[in-house]
Formats: structure tokens, sequence, C-alpha cells
């Protein structure tokens, strides 16, 4: 939450010197900028490809919906709650059947299942595969874009550095202004880029928590509370002492003498717990 904070921080202070500048500039027309400075001229074609491959990349996201849409055959184009009502719906019988479902997001997306009385035949596998790869690529597309985010934003935060060296040429560029017009116009591409990464960002972080509220059917609350009372009747074997006499230890003693006592009656096993286990594609 901090980065993206920080990064729409630095949004808007690309969109502010966007607006103090003009837009002429070759980099933004994805012309290679030829200055003789091997630094500049690099980081201009920096900017440019990252540019290239996020304009390629779909903001649509259908791809991330597609494995709901088709099990569910629904128009690709359902709305988000359209896509989560038809979820809970198919999920609302687990609960007759005393199983309880919920969607781990990290580290990779897997849906959890704690054991009932539902059978292998009456278990919907078709729309629990569905949900489990529309939360993996959903993730997976969400970490693509924050990689490309972090680099956009180390470009940005490199512009300042550029204009500082610029400022320290004097004479030996001709026209200073245009090379200060090019660091300007880089700017305004990467406010573009962090704009449409963080947008998109926000589209796979909505669908992870829509899916995750509406697997949920108390799959979490039964793990917790059936890790809860297993931990309750755990109780850590204690070392016996006895007046006059050495501790028990765990292991023989050195030098010989007679065996060590035997501690007393060990404590009694955690409570079974039912059988419990996660949906894997």
């Amino acid at each position: 939450m901090i980065r993206n904070v920080w990064c729409a921080f630095l949004l808007a202070g690309s969109l502010f010197a966007a607006g103090c500048a003009g837009s002429d500039s070759l980099v933004e027309k994805g012309e290679r900028v030829q200055t003789g400075k091997g630094r500049f001229d690099a980081y201009f074609g920096q900017v440019i490809e990252l540019r290239e491959k996020v304009k390629a990349l779909d903001s649509d996201l259908f791809p991330l919906r597609q494995p709901l849409t088709e099990a569910y055959d629904m128009n690709v184009d359902s709305p988000l709650s359209k896509l989560m009502a038809e979820t809970k719906k198919r999920l609302e019988k687990y609960k007759s059947f005393g199983v309880s479902a919920s969607l781990r997001i990290t580290p990779n997306p897997i849906v959890v299942l704690s054991q009932g009385d539902l059978s292998q035949d009456e278990a919907d596998e078709v729309t629990l595969k569905a949900i489990q790869e529309t939360a993996v690529r959903s993730l997976a597309t969400y970490r693509e874009y924050d990689q490309l985010l972090e680099l956009a934003v180390r470009y940005d935060e490199q512009r300042s550095a550029l204009i500082d060296q610029v400022e320290k040429f004097g004479s030996e560029v001709a026209d200073k202004s245009k090379l200060e017009n090019e660091i300007l116009g880089a700017g305004r591409i990467l406010a573009e880029v962090q704009s449409k990464l963080l947008k998109d960002m926000r589209t796979c972080s909505l669908l992870l928590v829509a899916l995750s509220d509406a697997v949920d059917t108390g799959g979490a609350t039964a793990r917790d509370a059936s890790c809860d009372e297993a931990m309750s009747h755990w109780k850590p074997l204690k070392r016996v002492a006895r007046s006059g006499k050495r501790s028990v230890g765990l292991g023989p003693r050195s030098g010989g003498g007679a065996a060590p006592t035997s501690p007393g009656p060990a404590a009694a096993p955690p409570a079974a717990k039912k059988p419990s286990g996660d949906f894997d594609m």
C-alpha cells in the first residue's frame, strides 16, 4: 500500500511536469534520440521499450475471467458482480453437505476444502477448477504488472539525476533545452505507463478479493477452529525432579551408573481432526 501511494505521488509529479512543457519530443514519438551521450541515449531507449511493452498488454483482461465464463456458460462480457453471484450460488450447496471452502491466495492460489459428507460424484470439480484457474491467472498478471511498475518508478526517479547532469554540461551541449525537453517527454511517457499499470493491477486485485469472498463458505473459520481445538488438548512433556536425585535427562549420563529414572506418563495425544484436503489441479 505504501509503495502504491509513492507511485501515485510520482505519477502526480510527472503529470505536473507534463503540463509545463510541450509534447514535441522525439522520445514521445517513439523515435530514438541520438545525443552522443551514451547514458542519455540508453535511458531514452529503455523508456521507449517499456512503453511499447506496456501498450501491448491487454487492458480488457478477459483471459482472467475466461475460466469462469466458460464453466458457467456465460457471456465473456458478463460483469464481475454477476460472475460472483453465480460462484456463490454454486458453492452454497457445499454447506448442506457439511463442507466448508475458502480460497487461499498466497503463495499460490488454491481452493481449500474441509471435507464433510460430500462424495466425489457430488463435488462440482468444474466450478472448483475454474475458480482456482481464475485466481492463478489474476495473481500471475498482478505480479507481472507489479514488476513493470517498479521498473517505471525506477526510470522516473532517474530523471532528476539526468536533469542535474544536463545543468553541468555547460557549453558541451549545443542546445540543452532540447535535451531537457526529451527528459520531460520521458516523464510524460512514464506517467502514462504507471497510470495504465495501476489501473490494471487494481482490476486484478478486485477480482481476487471478490473471488475470495464468493468462495468463502466458512472454510477458513472451520480450519482455524480445528487447529485451536487440537492445541487445547496438547500439553508439553515436563521433566520430573525428585528430592536428592538428579533431574531426568534425555540421554545416558556420562561416567556409567544406573539408568536415568523414566519420566511420568506421556500426555494424552491431540484430539483427532476431521480429514481435510486442498483442491488442486
